[in-house]
């Protein structure tokens, strides 16, 4: 009996471990709210893609060698492995939850997009918006260091304001950068000390505040379960 209930501790913890394990954090950077998110699953910090719009690549590779701070242009495959953070799909034959889908080889499309695939793509904006509310687009889209050619993949997943049209792509939209107002670079860095700062806007002042990383939360889970089977057991 007492190893069943032991058991049953065993599995709280695991659980409580799992939804401990949530992974994107945001934090600030030179001094924008939500500058960088960081993925505590890969200990990667990915650049906010407004920070890279409307670059040329040569304007882009002197723009990370003037910041000197470990930023590297990402990889299709780290990409990928972001991405997959999000609910979104990629998946072409998702139909029923996103729309009837056109393929265009390059692209597909999704006809009058689901609620699904409108609020997963707000979901993934926490990347920042290289398409944003101000234009009729409204989504993510960025170039990654994988070349085809001379052309350089790109994933996005956006839609048309006007609800008609959503438009995606994992890494077979191919282009060359040409300094395009909806065009942003993938950009990413081992994690550095995070320090909290203060953003301060006339009188409000707001204080970023270090997240406890999903190892401690777990810890301290498991700590909470061998107290309780102590108890039982007295």
């Amino acid at each position: 009996m007492r190893a069943l209930l032991f058991f049953k501790f065993i599995l709280i913890f695991c659980l409580w471990s799992s939804f401990a394990s949530a992974s994107l954090i945001e934090r600030n950077y030179l001094g924008i709210a939500g500058g960088i998110t960081y993925d505590s699953e890969t200990n990667f910090e990915w650049l906010d893609l407004t920070f890279t719009r409307e670059l040329e690549l040569a304007e882009y590779q002197d723009y990370l060698a003037n910041l000197d701070a470990g930023w590297t242009f990402a990889s299709s495959k780290l990409v990928s492995v972001l991405l997959t953070n999000f609910d979104f799909s990629f998946d072409k034959s998702d139909t029923n939850s996103y729309g009837t889908v056109t393929d265009y080889s390059e692209f597909y499309t999704h006809r009058k997009p689901s609620t699904d695939f409108t609020q997963h793509v707000n979901q993934m904006t926490i990347l920042g918006e290289s398409q944003d509310s101000e234009s009729k687009y409204f989504g993510i889209k960025g170039f990654t260091s994988d070349m085809r050619g001379d052309f350089y993949e790109q994933y996005m997943a956006y839609y048309t304001t006007n609800g008609n049209t959503g438009i995606v792509s994992a890494g077979d939209y191919i282009r060359t950068p040409k300094k395009d107002m909806f065009e942003s670079f993938f950009t990413y860095r081992e994690a550095v000390a995070f320090q909290p700062t203060a953003i301060t806007s006339q009188a409000v002042t707001i204080t970023a505040i270090p997240v406890p990383e999903p190892t401690t939360l777990g810890l301290f889970s498991l700590f909470l379960c061998f107290m309780g089977f102590r108890k039982y057991k007295s």
